[in-house]
């Protein structure tokens, strides 16, 4: 398997799981999808298995609600599970805060212009544009929806570039 330096790393907030799982695709498009993201998370060259990432919290909600299985996630390593990392958070911060400031640490720590897109869905979009932690930062994209799945698919297309 090639090993890719991908243009981004994706965080998949439980808004867009939620989103995936009811949307209207067939299932083949959703099996693509997931053997994409699967792709994607394995051939990663600086974050081998960890370049796709749910945090812990919005995995533990997603557990309790039966919207994933933790094995459904581990068998298809679509996602890794990241611990939240609890020393940029308040007491007052909210799930959509607590994933910005995340993907905001996790451009911070990587390779210089290094992006990270929050994959969530429609409905939530706003949520994150207009969070105040969001402001002004370009290192961190918002994608919802039908736009998600195509960054999914723009990155798989670089593992094809460099896989042929």
């Amino acid at each position: 398997m090639p090993q890719i330096s991908y243009s981004r790393r994706l965080i998949l907030d439980k808004y867009f799981l939620e989103w995936f799982g009811v949307n209207k695709l067939n299932s083949r498009e959703k099996s693509d999808i997931i053997k994409h993201l699967m792709y994607i998370h394995l051939s990663s060259r600086e974050y081998h298995d960890e370049h796709n990432l749910i945090l812990e919290s919005d995995l533990s909600d997603m557990l309790e609600k039966g919207i994933i299985t933790q094995q459904e996630l581990m068998r298809h390593h679509i996602a890794m599970i990241y611990k939240d990392p609890s020393h940029l958070f308040s007491d007052e911060d909210d799930r959509i805060s607590k994933v910005v400031k995340t993907a905001i640490y996790l451009s911070g720590i990587s390779a210089p212009n290094f992006k990270v897109a929050i994959l969530t869905s429609p409905a939530m979009r706003e949520k994150y544009l207009h969070n105040p932690h969001y402001k002004n930062i370009t290192s961190v994209s918002i994608e919802s929806g039908d736009d998600a799945l195509k960054v999914i698919n723009e990155l798989f297309d670089e593992y094809q570039r460099e896989k042929s």
